[in-house]
């Protein structure tokens, strides 16, 4: 299942995307959103990702939201390998629970992080600035299959150091994307990579898509 929907996740998701997003959001809102929050998989307003995780469940990733801490391990404790989307856009969580997280997973995708949450990752990510106003789009600038899938982005944010870093704003500097070594904790520094306003625009749709689809279970964390 993993191979072929990554295999053909940039095709899905451009056909998706251009056959029905607008139409999709557009239905949703009518029906009412059932989570005003930022970035949360429920709310189609532009702001939400309820596209993204539409688009997941519809060929085959299982996407559960989750609101606390507890929550969150128990329903990783109920499968096998999941991934986790992790949106502490307040920074709540303490390096305690981030280290439980990441343990209880198999990948943890972390979006636009506050330094406390970087810093409780412990995994060698740095800050390093935000993409300069004015920028259109960002080539992806490394060899990540993710990435090289994706081809350029569009997005405004911040950028971060890793150990694999795409989407750089200059040589051998912070980039919008940041990985751990091992792939297992990934660091996307815009919410306009996933959001359902920009998930059209460049290659963020492949991009969002593929990182966070590497499994069959996603848990949508928003503390």
């Amino acid at each position: 299942f993993t191979t072929w929907f990554r295999k053909h996740l940039v095709w899905i998701a451009l056909g998706a995307l251009l056959a029905g997003l607008v139409t999709f959001l557009a239905i949703n809102s009518v029906s009412g959103a059932t989570d005003p929050r930022r970035l949360s998989a429920r709310n189609p307003a532009p702001d939400g990702a309820m596209a993204v995780a539409q688009i997941l469940g519809r060929h085959g990733v299982s996407v559960t939201p989750t609101d606390t801490f507890e929550d969150t391990l128990e329903t990783l404790a109920a499968k096998e390998e999941s991934t986790v989307l992790l949106y502490d856009a307040q920074g709540f969580l303490a390096r305690s629970q981030l280290e439980k997280i990441t343990a209880a997973a198999d990948r943890v995708v972390v979006v636009a992080p506050r330094l406390r949450t970087l810093n409780g990752l412990d995994r060698g990510f740095g800050p390093g600035g935000v993409v300069p106003e004015g920028t259109q789009v960002t080539e992806r600038g490394c060899d990540q299959e993710d990435a090289r899938a994706a081809g350029r982005v569009s997005a405004q944010g911040s950028v971060f150091s890793g150990s694999v870093v795409c989407y750089a704003i200059r040589e051998d500097g912070p980039g919008l994307y940041a990985a751990s070594a091992d792939g297992r904790i990934v660091v996307l520094g815009s919410r306009e990579l996933m959001d359902n306003q920009h998930l059209a625009t460049e290659g963020n749709a492949a991009l969002a898509l593929r990182t966070l689809g590497n499994n069959a279970d996603l848990v949508w964390y928003i503390p």
